[in-house]
This record gives C-alpha cells, structure tokens and sequence, in this order.
C-alpha cells in the first residue's frame, strides 16, 4: 500500500513538470495563437554597427536610471621614448655607509696628531741619545714602537675610509657617493627630509640609452594619477634582479610614493611626437585578454571599439586610432559589456 501511494506521488510530480515544461518551451507559439506578439528575439552573435564594430543599444532614459557617464577625448601628444622598469630605493644601506665614512672621517685629526706627535718625541729622543747619552737607548726604542704604532693606526682609518668610499662608489655611483661625502649636499638632504625619492630604472634589453639622459615620465602604481617628471642623476653600478637591463638612477617628487615601490617610466627621447588622444582608464573593460572601450555613436548606441594600453598617458593611456572629441562610456562600460552579450545569447526556444 504505501509502494503504490509512493509511486502515485512520482507520476503526479512527473506529470505536472512535463505539463509546466510544454508550456515554457512553447510560449512563443501560445502566444501566436491567442494573438500576443512573441517574446522579441535578442541579436544574433556577430551584431554590429555601421561600420563594422560590435554595438549596444541603450535608450537616454536607461542611461541616466544606469547612472552611464561619457566624456570626451582629450588630444594628446606622445614623444618617442623608451620604456624602463624600477623601483623606489631604501636609502638604509646608503646612510649606513655615510655614518661608517663620517665616523672614520672624524678620528682622522687625532690620529694624525697623534702620529706627529710620535714622531716629534722620537726624533727628539733620537738627538739627545746621540749627543749626550741624556735619553737611553731604551727610551728611544720606546719612542719609536709608539711612533710606529701612531701611523699604523693612520693607516689602518685611512684604509678603512678608502674602503667605505670605494663602496659607496659601487653601490651607488660616482654622483651619489659625491653627495654623501660632501659636508652638505643639498640633493642628499632633499632625500633624507623626505622630499624626494630615489629611483633605479632599468632599461630593457635590446634599447640603447641615449648619450644624455633626458627626463623620465614616472607612472604611478595603479596608474593612479598623472605622471611625474624625475630628474636624471647618474648611471647606476648596479642592476635589480628583478629587471635584467642597463640601470640608472633617477630623482623625483616623493608625494604619493613609498620605499621599495614598483614603478614604471618612459625615458624621453628627442624627436617629432606622435598625435592622439588620452583614454581614461575608467573607460577601459577587458574582455578576451584585450582592452576595450564603449563609444557613443548616437544618443542610444554604442560601439565597442579595440584601445591600446601599451603607453601610459596622464589619467590613462595614449591611442592612435580613437579621435579627439570623441565621446567614451567612463562610467558603466561594463554594464554595456554584461548587456551586449546578454543580448547575443541566442533564443533557445527559436526553430
């Protein structure tokens, strides 16, 4: 009794869900036959606009409900230059070796005073033993150990100094280690008040460096925020395990920047520059590895059109192909993605 109540609840499940699945897969001819017009039918794959490019159709009204902003392009002009890779320097190591060199440094008049001290008592001694006998040979030998042991403590500091110099000049450059030898150094001060960061910045392979550095177009991390300006200072004697190359150091603004940070350049080279427009980084999506904007082509449609992000410009990146004036989606472009392939899925209820 209760196996043929079981199986009677099964087939009723069954059947309703056969019932409910006939009239869901069947609505558009229903629809037809009472006279309601079919549910519409989305575009098919491969939708574009007039001119080639996939487009998304979005009336004003829905805009403003979707909260959908544009801003037009703003022309900008890239110079020729060469892409570098760095990072922001701990400047510790740095001012170690100043503090070994500043405390080897002040030892130096005492020590030299010391060794002519020796000396005077030595040659001293020296004389009155060979005129008189007044000063023991013992003491004369006393003399001399002290007078030798003056000078090789000397000698000792001024090796150490050379040494400390030596390596400030491997470690940091011939320009930098002049800095933190000079009694006052304007730059180093600027460092260590922490008004300007030091930056290394490795060419990659394959570039030359020009004969004269020029100016370095500094991209914050995150592209967050315009670039900066940093100011060439030396050759660097080192390289960054991190990015093989040739090696440089430069200075800039330290505002909004942090030790150890990764930073990206553009190494300004002379020459004619190449006109476009600024793409704001808010108007980029991504989708299938690349980099894609919205562009209004009409008041309620937009075409989805390819953008390069290879340079960084200002508050985004330099292209080629999109116009000044131009307007771009820089707020909702990805609701216009979402809605463009939503309507690209095709009806499965569609003979």
């Amino acid at each position: 009794m209760v196996i043929t109540r079981t199986a009677f609840i099964v087939q009723l499940v069954l059947i309703i869900a056969l019932a409910w699945s006939t009239v869901f897969l069947g609505r558009d001819e229903i629809r037809g036959l009472v006279g309601e017009p079919a549910l519409p039918v989305p575009a098919p794959p491969g939708a574009a606009g007039d001119d080639g490019g996939p487009e998304v159709r979005v009336s004003p009204a829905i805009q403003t409900a979707s909260g959908i902003e544009t801003r037009a392009l703003a022309p900008h002009a890239m110079h020729p230059a060469l892409p570098m890779q760095g990072r922001i320097l701990d400047l510790g190591p740095l001012l170690e070796t100043r503090a070994l060199l500043v405390a080897a440094n002040t030892e130096m008049p005492a020590l030299r005073a010391a060794v002519e001290r020796s000396r005077v008592e030595h040659r001293r001694l020296v004389t009155l033993h060979q005129a008189d006998q007044t000063a023991s040979q013992r003491a004369v030998e006393t003399a001399d150990a002290e007078r030798v042991t003056a000078e090789s403590r000397l000698a000792g500091a001024e090796s150490r100094v050379g040494a400390l110099v030596q390596r400030l000049r491997q470690e940091w450059g011939r320009e930098i280690a002049r800095w933190a030898m000079a009694p006052r150094s304007p730059e180093l001060e600027r460092l260590l008040d922490g008004q300007e960061v030091l930056l290394m910045m490795t060419l990659a392979p394959g570039h030359s460096a020009p004969p004269t550095l020029g100016p370095l177009e500094v991209v914050l991390p995150g592209n967050s925020g315009p670039q900066r300006r940093a100011t060439p200072v030396s050759p660097a004697p080192r390289t960054d395990p991190a990015f093989p190359g040739t090696t440089f150091f430069f200075r800039t603004s330290a505002e909004g920047l942090r030790s150890g940070a990764r930073v990206a350049g553009r190494l300004v080279l002379n020459g004619s520059p190449t006109e476009g427009v600024t793409v704001p980084d808010s108007a980029v999506v991504w989708h299938g590895g690349s980099a894609w904007v919205y562009v209004q082509e009409a008041p309620d449609r937009f075409e989805r059109r390819a953008v390069s992000t290879g340079e960084p410009a200002g508050d985004g990146w330099f292209d080629e192909t999109l116009k000044a004036g131009e307007r771009v989606v820089v707020r909702g472009a990805q609701l216009l993605l979402s809605e463009e392939f939503r309507g690209r899925i095709t009806n499965e209820n569609e003979d």
